[in-house]
């Protein structure tokens, strides 16, 4: 070794501050897996979000003959969650308050149906498909069913403006989904379905409510 030439330094010198830095790789990337895994657990144990999002008409039928009203509303609930839970709407009920004060009434789920096309006469027409059941809302599966609500007996649709609440009950969330929206009916209106008694739809705009 040339006397001009500085000693090497030792080894564990060499490679102290290279240890150093390594040394909080795994406690980092423990606490990074940890952080990950907590919130993973969160997502996947979160209740289920639900959207409510109601159809741009509804239709009203009644008359003596049958002795009540009914409609039919077409509601679609959409999962929007960020996990894989699955929501089960129970019931659905609509209530009705007219804005003179009156009481509110409710309109229970009655019936599962569809509306088929009659090009004979150019109308729709109503078809019983099954009973009111829970109603299964997936990530990958909305559900739309046409819906009949039964309002109690002896009580019918009068001229007038109406504040009409949509309530789904759930099962997985305790909370229930609402969703509101407002009808101004005609006197006219009303003649033309009392003088249908029971035959024809009255078909309403929906019109969200504030």
């Amino acid at each position: 070794m040339s006397e001009d030439e500085p000693p090497a330094a030792p080894g564990w010198r060499r490679r102290l501050p290279t240890t150093k830095s390594l040394a909080w790789v795994p406690l980092v990337a423990s606490l990074t897996s940890l952080v990950l895994s907590i919130g993973s657990i969160i997502i996947a144990t979160r209740d289920p979000a639900v959207r409510l999002i109601l159809p741009d008409q509804i239709r009203f039928v009644q008359g003596e003959r049958i002795g009540f009203a009914y409609a039919y509303l077409q509601p679609t609930f959409v999962s929007t969650g960020e996990n894989d839970r699955v929501e089960v709407i129970r019931d659905m009920r609509l209530v009705l308050t007219p804005s003179d004060g009156g009481a509110p009434v409710e309109f229970a789920w009655d019936e599962v149906g569809r509306l088929a096309f009659e090009p004979a006469d150019d109308s729709l027409s109503y078809e019983y498909l099954a009973d009111p059941v829970p109603l299964l809302v997936a990530p990958d599966a909305a559900e739309n069913p046409l819906a009949l609500f039964q309002g109690p007996d002896g009580w019918f649709l009068e001229p007038g403006d109406y504040a009409v609440e949509l309530i789904a009950t759930r099962v997985v969330a305790s909370d229930a989904l609402r969703a509101t929206f407002e009808l101004t009916i005609t006197e006219a209106q009303i003649a033309f379905l009392d003088e249908a008694d029971g035959g024809q739809f009255l078909t309403l705009t929906v019109s969200s409510g504030p």
